[in-house]
């Protein structure tokens, strides 16, 4: 016994097999589109009853403004806020900026000989040689504004009583 096996298939050529694949392909386009644009039957629907339909549809348009709205709208109004940030940001940078300048124009000063001079004068009182120290004390304590009750109204009443009659 052999284990060939003969079948009877008609031969075809090359341009009807190309025709066919071209029409299954085409009858596969319409079966999908028609079924995305065919009517479902009343008994095949996930909802039946058109006041459910209504409320799901709701529904989803609902979830679907939500992710929208999350998607879009919230990054926009972040996006502004860090805006405004960066702003107050950049203020404070250039005032910083115009603080550094002056400090680093006062640190030039003050690595030359007179700015060392005048800092050590006004920093640690120091005099020159041949110079003689005065303290003149403002009379700012005069007005010194004190709160009221038993020791500062006697405290108010003298430096009262010595700034009208010019007394130390």
């Amino acid at each position: 016994m052999s284990s060939e096996r003969s079948t009877s298939r008609p031969s075809r050529s090359r341009a009807d097999a190309r025709s066919s694949h071209a029409a299954k392909a085409a009858n596969r386009d319409q079966t999908l589109l028609g079924d995305l644009t065919r009517p479902i039957p009343t008994e095949r629907r996930l909802v039946q009853h058109p006041a459910v339909r209504w409320v799901v549809g709701a529904a989803a348009l609902a979830v679907v403004v939500g992710l929208l709205a999350a998607m879009f709208v919230l990054p926009v109004e972040t996006w502004r806020q860090q805006d405004a940030a960066i702003a107050a940001k950049q203020g404070q940078l250039e005032v910083l900026g115009q603080v550094n300048a002056k400090m680093a124009a006062e640190v030039g000063h003050l690595q030359t000989v007179d700015g060392a001079r005048q800092a050590a004068r006004d920093e640690m009182g120091l005099i020159g040689p041949g110079e003689q120290r005065r303290t003149i004390v403002s009379n700012d304590l005069a007005s010194l504004a004190l709160p009221s009750g038993f020791p500062y109204d006697a405290i108010s009443q003298a430096i009262a009583t010595r700034s009208v009659t010019g007394q130390p």
